[in-house]
């Protein structure tokens, strides 16, 4: 028997459409924009083929809004979400990844980053807030028992305060360290990449321009698609992911075309489609997304079989647009690669908490969701001039 709380009042829905949209945006136009009704919209529009979302709605008893969450139930297949010779993987531990077929319920969005799963009112109690979620999290793996046990929970990519880490221990969560975020912070007076570029080392530097110019020699440019063009060209932009997504270490979604194509029409001009273009066709491709005063270099894709330094030319192309946007930052992701530090980006330590019914299945799991420590990226260079 659970223990009693108090609670909130719960709505809990599959679908964005079942629930208020004035309700949840009220309490989310504070958050990022992985949040957002719209890109949430654009996700469930074109889902990822292991998992489904679920939407939270917490409110009080006079039916003020006081809590909105992301909660995803996912299919987690080791062999297909974490590749063969994985460097995020220890050799030794390997031979464990394959094993890993779970259910698995997450709060947060395992197509984000940063935090992503949890929006409070300012008014909340937080304490009560996470006392009910824990009771929602364990309806929802006890609901979907007719499909097979959900075996594992994980809380990814929310604030965890003193308070939630109180209910989450009480409830049988532990925390782990899960992968880095890397991003890059902009200094206020930048307004264009001549900025950037100005307050970098000379070495930097020098590596910045040399990628524009033999991405300019070799016949490439880098535009802005609008939503129509996006539409029209779903199956390049698909084909550009899948060349990324097929070399990845960790891989726990797939995406799709569409998604992208849905993303930059819901967002609108939160959302820059950038793309790369050569005298054969589409080459290359990120997504921006602009969040608050942050800018989040999102999922990309790239041909793979080109000399040219597309993929620094992408992020290059992000950081652009991010100073065309007035941000304050770029979030890079969870990827962690020399290419972004190059770039000035420095990494965030981070963790998830997780609760499974056998634990020494917890390590093979956080392999497979992303969540252990990638390889080191060694001592940062000085990539910015000092101060003074």
């Amino acid at each position: 028997m659970r223990p009693r709380h108090p609670r909130l009042h719960v709505a809990v829905a599959e679908r964005l459409s079942q629930l208020d949209r004035a309700a949840w945006d009220s309490v989310t136009r504070r958050a990022g924009v992985f949040l957002r009704h719209d890109f949430l919209a654009a996700l469930e529009h074109a889902p990822p083929l292991e998992c489904a979302p679920r939407y939270v709605l917490l409110s009080d008893d006079a039916g003020r809004p006081l809590g909105a969450a992301v909660a995803q139930l996912v299919h987690v297949r080791g062999a297909r979400a974490v590749a063969e010779d994985s460097a995020a993987v220890p050799k030794p531990m390997r031979r464990l990844v394959p094993l890993v077929d779970e259910r698995a319920l997450v709060l947060g969005n395992l197509a984000a980053w940063d935090e992503s799963g949890l929006a409070l009112a300012p008014d909340a109690d937080e304490r009560t807030v996470w006392l009910t979620l824990a009771d929602v999290l364990h309806r929802l793996r006890r609901a979907e028992r007719a499909q097979g046990h959900v075996n594992v929970a994980l809380v990814k990519d929310v604030a965890v305060t003193a308070n939630a880490a109180a209910v989450l221990r009480a409830d049988g969560y532990a925390p782990t360290a899960s992968g880095a975020t890397l991003a890059l912070d902009l200094e206020p007076g930048w307004r264009t990449l001549a900025d950037y570029l100005g307050a970098m080392t000379s070495h930097a530097r020098c590596a910045v321009k040399k990628t524009l110019s033999a991405v300019e020699r070799a016949g490439f440019v880098v535009r802005s698609l609008t939503a129509d063009e996006a539409w029209a060209r779903v199956a390049e932009l698909e084909r550009l992911y899948a060349q990324v997504w097929s070399r990845a270490d960790v891989r726990p979604l797939t995406l799709c075309g569409v998604y992208f194509a849905s993303l930059r029409t819901r967002l609108e001009d939160d959302c820059a489609l950038l793309a790369l273009e050569g005298p054969t066709g589409l080459l290359g491709f990120i997504s921006v997304l602009k969040s608050n005063d942050v800018a989040v270099a999102y999922y990309l894709g790239f041909d793979r079989s080109q000399d040219a330094p597309l993929y620094h030319r992408l992020l290059v192309a992000a950081v652009e647009q991010a100073l065309a946007w007035g941000c304050r930052r770029v979030s890079m992701g969870r990827t962690c690669d020399e290419t972004k530090a190059r770039l000035g980006a420095t990494a965030t330590p981070t963790q998830v908490w997780v609760r499974h019914r056998v634990p020494p299945l917890n390590w093979g799991l956080g392999a497979v969701l992303g969540a252990l420590p990638p390889p080191p990226l060694g001592e940062p260079s000085r990539v910015f001039k000092r101060a003074g």
